[in-house]
């Protein structure tokens, strides 16, 4: 028979629902024609439920079940079965345990997944929505939570975790809060229930402290030690229980009755009523199993035996509930068995039972008479022959004792043995099977096996297979199912296990059974353990999957082989050049290169593979169907622990739109540069027209005077020569007004070479000294005399000279007259060479003093904003910097140094 873990019973449908251990789902149907039947019809995956290891069982406010399967949801409506799952991978071997459902008053389910954390599921959307359970100030780490209970109490979702307390999860805040329960332990919550009689406090079922009282408000909570126990039971508590428990479960303790619940002869179940009869052949293992009925804690119950007639004394008092005896000899006796509760109180008049012993054919008297005489004749030879047999027996066992022992030394497989109270029949039904085998007992292995859990050979004898084959992993019982279907002869089955010192490890197990007359007796096993195998493989796995799922492109070549040719590339890479896996497998790189690919580049390529050194630049390349497109290039060499070269992994970004965005912006920063030349040279072309003017009326003075001299009769030589002079120099004059403002106009910018500031201020005054002058603008000079050069565009920078001072000018329009003044300095500042221009205006709002470079940013009435961002753009770009300040005696001062000519080279 199954023991029933959890059950459910739906009134509307007759049925009666078991939760069977974690193997199946069973319907209990209530036939009433068959006059107290019942028959019961099994649910599995060929009915659609997700996993046949069922956790839970839920009904839902429409009259819905649900079962929480080892992996997924699954709903029954009474006609079929559909399973749920959150979204994952094909390939995907990460499970989703159900341990606990709940629903709250909206009608969503909350599922405790175990450590795949809190999920929230609506039936009607059919999604899973993961609650991610962040507690602030905590060093709770969600990632590293197993949840097993999950209870809606109050539209409030409360959570029990294995060793990790209670959380508390408010929806409507999306709030988390921590209770550790009891200070500096672990505790294990497998059941949540409210109180009916103590407003706003919980139930607690617990593995590891019994029943708790917790009143979440005050944060305090009462033990129930007498509702504790080290077995599941009262740990899964249900509002029934807690009904019963609140009701009447402290009531004063009253002595337990006491029942046989079985007597097996050999293994077998042989209960009877009255007084027991057992024959010789049926008296090599008798077994009495007795039980109390006192349920406030099952495990506390003490027990003590007596059987009269052959015990001396009564057994010592313990928690056990069998009494084995074996080889009784033949006569009549009597087993007296009493009982205690967990409150210590006896039932001294306990349970008597008698039993008879049967002598063996041979020992009866007629037997005896007759057989003597014979056994004298032939006790003699038998003797001799069977010592001789018993000596050659031994030292073939020797040889085989010392064989086993080595292999068992030497081996790095683990090797066990494990027995059975007693021999096991194959014809139990399948979990009575399971259950016999997590009880059975390791009686041999190696140290290998003991040293893979962390312990000593010693320590591993007589552990149960449930310590190292835990039920809590989900594996457990589909493992040791398989193990019973496979009649305990299976290879290769891989499994998740759980060492003491709780580290997971994965086997590769292979077993063989000791059967006899159709029962197991003992099992052997070897496993390898491949935990660090698969560890490797699920790196490789999570490698493989972060390459593919990378924006970049990414390759590895053989530097093994010439040419380095390419071994494996991911899909982004086949994706942005437009070849297959198979085109580029086994090609160099340089495939992609093209006609205006950078020569430069590829050299510096070559040299850093040849040098074994790392790489990274932009390059460009041309896709399959001809297009180019630029790639940010990184490349790296890889070695063997030896040293030895083996590969280059390589990774490319596509930057092809960064490169035309950058290559349109210089190109719009080139044409507004261009614009704002011309609009400041607008700006002066009354100074300019007044330049040409002079020259140009001097030349016209000189031309018409040089006519008279010649009108004459004899006309002066020298003086002619001194007029052509003076008609040469005004023409050079206007000449080179013309060139500065052609050079001005003009937007290609000229080459880079050797500049005298003073040179470019005094250049930049000329120009705009007639419109100085016409606004009565006085001009002072405080230039160094020896100004080192530097390195620098003349054009640009004199551009950058006449917007300051136009700037300058416009700042003093409300200045009155007679007090406008612009003075301009050269200076040297370290490194560098520092101009400034300054006025006498109302300066420049300190909030203003940073915010006056960026473009469009304007302080007068009229202008676009763009010519000081156009300024400091030009001087950072000649590595040099652009600011402003204000006078203490009034106006602004606009500065901007340029590095000497020896640091700029440097």
């Amino acid at each position: 028979m199954r023991s029933v873990s959890s059950s459910f019973f739906d009134p509307r449908s007759l049925f009666a629902w078991l939760l069977v251990l974690l193997s199946a789902v069973f319907a209990l149907a209530d036939d009433r024609d068959s006059n107290r039947e019942y028959h019961f019809r099994h649910l599995g995956i060929e009915d659609g439920l997700s996993h046949p290891a069922v956790h839970c069982i839920l009904q839902d406010l429409e009259g819905f079940l649900w079962f929480g399967t080892s992996d997924g949801l699954s709903r029954y409506d009474g006609f079929e079965i559909l399973a749920f799952r959150p979204s994952r991978r094909a390939d995907s071997e990460v499970v989703f345990p159900v341990k606990s459902l709940s629903q709250d008053s909206s009608g969503l389910i909350w599922i405790a997944a175990g450590g795949q954390g809190l999920y929230r599921f609506d039936p009607h959307s059919r999604k899973f929505h993961h609650v991610a359970l962040e507690v602030p100030g905590s060093e709770l780490h969600p990632a590293r939570l197993h949840l097993l209970e999950v209870s809606s109490i109050d539209d409030v979702t409360w959570v029990g975790t294995k060793n990790s307390g209670l959380l508390r999860y408010d929806a409507a805040k999306s709030e988390t809060k921590h209770y550790t329960l009891v200070p500096g332990e672990k505790v294990q919550v497998e059941s949540i229930v409210a109180s009916a009689k103590h407003s706003g406090r919980l139930w607690l079922g617990t593995r590891t402290h019994g029943l708790l009282l917790f009143d979440p408000d005050l944060g305090t909570w009462e033990s129930h030690s007498r509702m504790r126990e080290a077995t599941p039971g009262l740990a899964r508590l249900g509002p029934a229980v807690i009904d019963v428990i609140e009701a009447d479960a402290f009531a004063e303790s009253q002595p337990p009755a006491v029942a046989l619940s079985d007597f097996k002869i050999s293994g077998e179940h042989a209960l009877r009523r009255g007084s027991i009869t057992v024959t010789h052949e049926q008296n090599r293992m008798l077994a009495f199993e007795f039980t109390a009925f006192d349920y406030s804690a099952p495990e506390a119950n003490r027990y003590t035996w007596i059987l009269d007639g052959f015990d001396k004394d009564w057994h010592p008092v313990s928690p056990t509930r069998q009494a084995v005896y074996t080889s009784l000899p033949a006569g009549d006796f009597t087993l007296r068995i009493k009982a205690a509760n967990s409150d210590g109180v006896w039932n001294e008049a306990g349970l008597s039972i008698g039993l008879t012993i049967l002598p063996p054919w041979w020992a009866t008297w007629w037997f005896r008479s007759g057989g003597a005489i014979a056994i004298l004749g032939l006790t003699g030879g038998t003797v001799r022959w069977r010592n001789r047999r018993i000596r050659e027996q031994n030292e073939i066992l020797a040889v085989g004792e010392q064989r086993y022992q080595n292999l068992l030394a030497n081996t790095s497989e683990l090797l066990w043995c494990i027995e059975f109270d007693e021999p096991v029949s194959l014809d139990l039904a399948e979990m009575e099977q399971v259950e016999r085998l997590f009880n059975a007992r390791v009686v041999e292995c190696n140290e290998a096996f003991a040293r893979s859990y962390g312990a000593t050979t010693q320590e591993a004898l007589n552990w149960h297979v449930e310590d190292f084959i835990p039920r809590s992993l989900s594996t457990s019982v589909p493992f040791l199912l398989e193990a019973v279907r496979s009649r305990f002869r299976m290879e290769d089955l891989e499994t998740i296990e759980q060492s003491t010192e709780g580290k997971t490890k994965v086997f590769i197990n292979s077993f063989m059974g000791t059967i006899e007359d159709g029962r197991v007796l003992r099992v052997w096993g070897m496993c390898r353990d491949v935990t660090e195998t698969r560890e490797i493989e699920k790196q490789i796995r999570l490698r493989q999957a972060a390459i593919e799922s990378t924006h970049d492109g990414f390759v590895i070549a053989d530097a093994t082989e010439p040419g380095f040719p390419l071994v494996f590339v991911n899909e982004r890479f086949q994706q942005f050049t437009g070849y297959s896996e198979d085109e580029i497998l086994g090609r160099n790189c340089r495939f992609l290169q093209g006609a205006d690919t950078d020569p430069n580049t590829i050299e510096a390529i070559r040299t850093a593979l040849n040098e074994e050194e790392r790489f990274q630049g932009e390059l460009l390349n041309y896709r399959k169907d001809g297009t180019p497109f630029w790639s940010f290039l990184r490349i790296s060499p890889v070695h063997d622990r030896s040293g030895k070269l083996t590969h280059f992994v390589g990774m490319s970004t596509d930057i092809t739109e960064r490169v035309r965005t950058e290559e349109l912006s210089q190109q719009q920063r080139d044409q507004l540069e261009h614009v704002s030349r011309a609009a400041t040279l607008v700006e002066i072309g009354a100074a300019l027209a007044h330049e040409l003017n002079q020259p140009l009326a001097a030349i016209l003075r000189n031309a018409q005077a040089a006519q008279r001299f010649l009108d004459t009769e004899t006309p002066n030589h020298d003086e002619l020569r001194e007029i052509l002079a003076d008609i040469i120099k005004d023409d050079r004059r206007a000449g080179d007004v013309l060139k500065r403002i052609r050079q001005q106009l003009s937007k290609d910018a000229s080459e880079r070479t050797s500049v005298n500031l003073n040179e470019v201020v005094k250049d930049a005054l000329a120009l705009l000294s007639h419109e100085l002058i016409i606004k009565h603008t006085e001009i002072k000079l405080d230039l160094s005399e020896e100004l080192p050069p530097v390195l620098a565009d003349p054009i640009q920078i004199q551009q950058v000279m006449l917007n300051l001072v136009l700037n300058a000018e416009d700042a003093m329009e409300s200045t009155p007259p007679g007090q406008s003044k612009i003075t301009v300095s050269t200076t040297v500042q370290g490194d560098f060479v520092q101009v400034s221009v300054s006025d006498a205006g109302h300066g420049i709002p300190p909030d203003q003093l940073e915010s006056i470079f960026e473009p469009f940013h304007t302080t007068k009435n009229s202008g676009m904003g763009v010519g000081l961002s156009i300024n400091r753009t030009i001087v950072d770009s000649h590595d040099g910097k652009m600011w402003a300040e204000n006078v203490a005696a009034g106006g602004a001062r606009m500065i901007f140094s340029l590095p000497i000519l020896t640091h700029a080279h440097d």
